[in-house]
């Protein structure tokens, strides 16, 4: 009669399970932005000429910023966005009653010249933005200048990453934009470095190949248990 040892089959399995895992390890990247931008109401057909990217509500005047990533050329092809996080910087103290910060992505594209006017009279939710937010969150304090703010987009970057043609970037707001409340971030494109520091805003994106499906995983197992057995490591004969 034979008998087939648990313990050993639940090493091997245990084993095998590593093996198939291991190559999918994830990699980090730091991925820079290609450009950014800010529209206000207050100035409809002009573009900012600061360093900084403004998300207010003071009154009857709005800005919301724009930023884009297209640069994903340091991820191989076929991986799987494991997690990615925006990290922008304050420019200046900001209000700190500022509300939650509204992340849509972008339907329209738009360069570093586009205004509040032609950008759709600060564009149409729906249209020129998707119709929800990917993301609603409350910049992180303390807000001092220089302080960062990270904010988790993977859902959105994973898109960008895996069908290029959709990514137009992320327009920031305030979800409440009739509030007196502002957030100031630096910038890139007119934004030089400040004391040797460069604080233009870059995503940190971990990404690994496709983890297996569970049979996937079944089948590494029972290979690796079928090749023990053939060997006779597995099996023996329980003596009378």
């Amino acid at each position: 009669m034979k008998q087939f040892p648990c313990k050993a089959f639940m090493v091997a399995a245990f084993i095998v399970c590593l093996a198939t895992l291991a190559a999918h390890g994830a990699t980090v990247t730091t991925i820079s932005g290609s450009y950014d931008n800010w529209i206000a109401s207050s100035t409809p057909n002009s573009y900012p000429t600061s360093f900084g990217n403004d998300v207010y509500g003071v009154g009857s005047t709005i800005a919301r910023t724009f930023l884009e990533f297209d640069d994903f050329s340091s991820i191989p092809a076929g991986q799987t966005i494991v997690s990615a996080t925006l990290n922008i910087y304050f420019g200046s103290p900001s209000n700190p009653l500022a509300g939650p910060i509204d992340f849509y992505q972008i339907l329209t594209p738009w360069t570093t010249t586009t205004t509040w006017n032609s950008f759709n009279s600060g564009g149409v939710f729906g249209v020129d933005y998707a119709s929800s937010p990917v993301l609603s969150q409350v910049g992180t304090a303390p807000n001092a200048q220089g302080s960062p703010a990270t904010f988790d987009i993977t859902s959105l970057v994973q898109a960008w990453y895996s069908t290029p043609a959709s990514n137009d970037g992320v327009m920031l707001k305030l979800n409440s934009e009739t509030s007196p409340t502002y957030y100031y971030f630096m910038g890139s494109v007119r934004g030089e470095p400040v004391s040797g520091f460069d604080y233009s805003p870059t995503l940190t994106v971990t990404y690994a190949s496709a983890v297996p499906e569970p049979s996937s995983v079944a089948m590494a197992v029972m290979g690796g248990l079928s090749m023990l057995f053939a060997s006779g490591g597995i099996l023996r004969k329980r003596r009378k």
